[in-house]
């Protein structure tokens, strides 16, 4: 005999704010290289902490969450996804993974550093936390017991 199949949901995921712990964050996973099941998975994750996960880009978005993005490419998918902001209202800040993944760990929204912004990367060329982590000793000889195997 089959399993029975799962009912969807009734209403989109994140559209309930009511249940959202954070009311000043509204989170916007974007899917470029992410991919449809790891978006759903994330977003189950963000929803099962309390945070307000939207399914569309909207003016509702305070923070957008981009993995394996470049700034240059963040930059262009903002622009094409919305209309110039309202006066007085700022676009949504543009995120890397690490902020999400810090404030799963943390249960809340951690602060927006600049090393989470993908900005610093346009600006700098370089994020400061990705070689922190490249020059770091731990880093390194992972690095070069990946190479020497045959």
């Amino acid at each position: 005999m089959l399993p029975k199949r799962r009912r969807a949901r009734a209403g989109t995921p994140g559209a309930d704010s009511s249940a959202a712990r954070f009311p000043g964050v509204a989170v916007y996973l974007a899917e470029p290289h992410m991919g449809r099941s790891r978006r759903a998975f994330l977003t189950r994750l963000a929803l099962s902490k309390g945070f307000r996960v939207l399914d569309a880009y909207s003016s509702e978005v305070t923070h957008v969450v981009m993995e394996q993005t470049s700034a240059e490419e963040a930059a262009r998918w903002q622009e094409s996804r919305a209309a110039p902001p309202e006066p007085g209202c700022a676009r949504p800040t543009l995120l890397d993974i690490s902020w999400f993944t810090e404030s799963m760990a943390a249960g809340h929204p951690v602060p927006v550093e600049c090393r989470h912004r993908l900005q610093e990367l346009l600006d700098c060329g370089v994020c400061a936390e990705v070689e922190r982590v490249r020059l770091s000793a731990r880093y390194r000889s992972m690095k070069d017991s990946g190479t020497t195997r045959t």
